[in-house]
């Protein structure tokens, strides 16, 4: 077979070109420090490398949210070990003024210490962590508390009928001692003006009389449930309730609204810590200080309480809040356990997640990195086939015609 010398040309330089790039891939990869610099140099190996990238941005991810929940969840614990001191407070206080050793004065002194110790425990429920309020709930841009009560509007019952297609609002300037959840339950059916309800102050867990109060759409109507023996004056607090004139109210229809110095919301707050991991990072206010209504396990209705009996020189009722105060420490340190478990369960993922990253970035390493050994006798090895393949092509293109003829 005839092989021309346009061909022997073609082939060294075909030939030459693919040592030369491989010399360019051994020299990258020293000079990059990673095997593979594009798809082509192991395409297995980059499928591999781009899954193991995923899994490390993922786990960078939780880790990042980890930090978050870990910031807000020890946000939650110092508040609360704060409060666990004016509880304490508030104890020692009691004890002392319920003995006969105290005047009225003496225990007039001490109901400023106790508005004291209610103002810090307004501000410790306003604890902010990176701008968010910690113990508001979903509503983490509202400050969670405030030293005076709001009158929240009346949100119909999922059971109601539907026949009633009017609206219903609550006013009036409160002027109870206590939050309150009223609940307005009708037990005489008709239109508004016709129809009776019963009132309950305590989120529907005691009634009062069955109807006590007639609906109205032109006069706001005062309710009160007149059996809370808890009340010093059993009429209304100004809480009241008016009826739009529109559809039927049947018996078992509900409305609540609450009365109240919480401004958050019941919603809790999750953050996801792994695949198909979620731990909950805050604490809500009804949980953490009381739920409304709850007058004995409620702290800030405990310390007006409390306050209000020393104003008064009540000795007994001085005594209730002693008692009342011993159920609020209970729900406190239950509380900070609570958030003490969910700050271990954090610790002990943060340190999973660290040896997921090293393993998965070991692995990484292993398919992407240059042996640099491995590397450096490879370029050895191409440098001299180059050399050899260069000597080669000089003897065989250095033939002519001439030296056939000689």
């Amino acid at each position: 077979m005839r092989i021309t010398q346009n061909t022997i040309y073609q082939n060294i330089s075909q030939n030459l070109s693919a040592i030369t790039e491989q010399l360019n891939n051994v020299n990258e990869q020293i000079a990059s420090g990673k095997r593979i610099n594009k798809p082509s140099d192991d395409p297995i190996g980059i499928t591999q490398a781009l899954n193991l990238k995923t899994v490390l941005s993922q786990i960078t991810q939780y880790g990042t949210n980890i930090n978050q929940a870990q910031s807000w969840l020890q946000g939650t614990d110092s508040a609360l070990e704060s409060v666990q001191g004016l509880i304490s407070q508030a104890t020692t206080l009691a004890t002392q003024m319920s003995t006969g050793t105290y005047n009225a004065s003496d225990r007039a002194n001490a109901a400023q210490e106790v508005e004291n110790i209610i103002e810090q425990v307004v501000q410790i429920g306003n604890t902010q962590v990176d701008g968010r309020y910690i113990f508001s709930g979903d509503k983490d841009q509202t400050p969670a508390y405030s030293l005076n009560f709001t009158i929240g509007q009346p949100v119909a019952g999922l059971k109601n009928t539907g026949t009633y297609t009017g609206t219903v609002t609550s006013s009036g300037p409160y002027t109870g001692l206590y939050s309150k959840s009223y609940v307005v339950r009708i037990t005489t059916p008709g239109a508004v003006g016709t129809a009776k309800y019963q009132v309950s102050e305590d989120g529907g867990k005691t009634w009062g009389p069955v109807d006590a109060f007639t609906t109205s759409a032109t006069t706001p109507t005062a309710i009160y449930d007149s059996t809370n023996s808890l009340e010093p004056d059993p009429e209304q607090e100004g809480a009241q309730i008016t009826f739009t004139n529109s559809g039927t109210l049947s018996v078992g229809d509900q409305f609540t609204f609450d009365v109240s110095q919480y401004n958050g919301d019941q919603g809790d707050m999750n953050i996801i810590i792994g695949p198909s991991a979620q731990l909950k990072t805050n604490v809500t206010g009804d949980t953490a200080f009381g739920q409304d209504g709850d007058t004995a396990n409620n702290l800030l209705d405990t310390l007006a309480g409390l306050k209000n009996s020393l104003q008064n020189n009540d000795v007994n009722g001085v005594g209730t809040a002693l008692q009342q105060l011993g159920n609020v420490e209970a729900n406190n340190t239950s509380t900070l356990a609570d958030v003490g478990s969910r700050l271990d369960r954090i610790t002990a993922d943060q340190g999973m997640l660290s040896n997921l990253q090293n393993n998965n970035t070991n692995s990484l390493s292993g398919i992407e990195d240059t042996d640099i050994t491995q590397a450096t006798l490879n370029l050895n090895s191409e440098q001299t086939i180059f050399q050899a393949a260069l000597y080669s092509a000089a003897k065989v293109t250095g033939l002519s015609l001439l030296n056939y003829l000689t």
